[in-house]
């Protein structure tokens, strides 16, 4: 599976200290240079910075032949959708609402943080109840949406054949 990440799903990961989630359940992670960029500036978070100053193997860093301007979105994510398009991803990862909207509009799947973090709980992974309590403070999320996440992670987690490791 071939994901483009925009900033700050990768962002969160990486200060949740679970980025090795991504090519668990993706495989490759594209990135453009302008998310790059924004993952280097001084405001970000040292963790950050060091993680994107030295990235791993199963990220990319691939620039998009040609940028389509959207309106209402910032460059990072506007450089994220087209390359999305370009390289026909199987999905977009990225947070912010008028992003995923205008990727929608143009026929992308978009999969969000808590997304991520749900998939990476259904594959056992990583354990959401735990971690959720972890988010950053700076991270807009629906606290209903958090709820429902939580709701299903104990469900897997109380199924006597999750638990045997049986799917």
């Amino acid at each position: 599976m071939l994901v483009v990440s925009d900033s700050s799903p990768l962002n969160f990961l990486i200060r949740l200290r679970v980025e090795g989630v991504l090519p668990a359940l993706f495989g490759r992670v594209l990135i453009p240079p302008v998310v790059q960029e924004e993952l280097t500036r001084p405001s970000t978070p040292q963790i950050v910075r060091d993680f994107i100053a030295n990235p791993p193997s199963w990220l990319e860093i691939l620039a998009p032949s040609t940028i389509e301007p959207i309106p209402k979105i910032d460059r990072g994510e506007e450089a994220a959708i087209s390359l999305a398009r370009e390289v026909k991803a199987d999905a977009l990862l990225i947070d912010e609402r008028a992003g995923r909207q205008a990727a929608a509009q143009r026929g992308l799947a978009t999969i969000g943080l808590l997304g991520i973090l749900d998939r990476a709980d259904e594959k056992k992974l990583i354990d959401f109840a735990t971690l959720s309590s972890a988010l950053p403070p700076d991270y807009r999320i629906d606290p209903a949406l958090v709820e429902t996440i939580l709701e299903r992670s104990r469900q897997r987690r109380s199924n006597p054949a999750n638990r045997a490791g049986q799917t």
